[in-house]
């Protein structure tokens, strides 16, 4: 199965909400448990607990509000999977999405773990779980010649 990380990571809320921001930093100042996790930490909390899972391949497109951080992320991803692919541009349109599927063809596996979220991390009692999901996808694909999905998440 191959990993495809595909994702824009920023400290900068989509929406500023003064009085939701204000509430927010009271509860997250007044607790240690509550303090603000800076995006990139959490990206590599989720990347993390992705190099549990044995990958034919990786690709990792991502995009960074701070740029001069590319190259210490680089060097944390290319720890964690020494043979990534890493491509500095997330995919945000139609075109750019079509190059990521041109790259993911290229890969000899059918099955794509698609993340675009940076704070999904695996949460299972067992990594093995994702070979069962993919053996019942195979038989499933047998009788049924359609593309076939898996959620494995809340995905919508």
């Amino acid at each position: 199965m191959i990993l495809y990380f595909d994702t824009f990571i920023t400290e900068e809320p989509l929406f500023v909400r003064p009085k939701l921001a204000a509430f927010e930093n009271k509860i997250r100042n007044g607790c240690y448990t509550y303090r603000q996790q800076g995006k990139l930490d959490i990206v590599k909390y989720t990347l993390s607990s992705y190099a549990t899972v044995k990958w034919s391949n990786v690709l990792i497109k991502y995009e960074l509000s701070n740029t001069s951080l590319n190259n210490s992320f680089d060097e944390f991803i290319l720890e964690l999977f020494p043979n990534a692919t890493i491509i500095h541009n997330r995919s945000a349109n139609q075109k750019e999405y079509r190059r990521s599927l041109e790259i993911l063809d290229n890969f000899d596996d059918e099955w794509v773990f698609y993340s675009p979220n940076n704070d999904h991390p695996v949460i299972a009692t067992s990594v093995d779980i994702f070979d069962d999901l993919i053996r019942m996808g195979n038989n499933f694909k047998k009788d049924h010649k359609n593309f076939i999905s898996i959620y494995y998440s809340h995905f919508s």
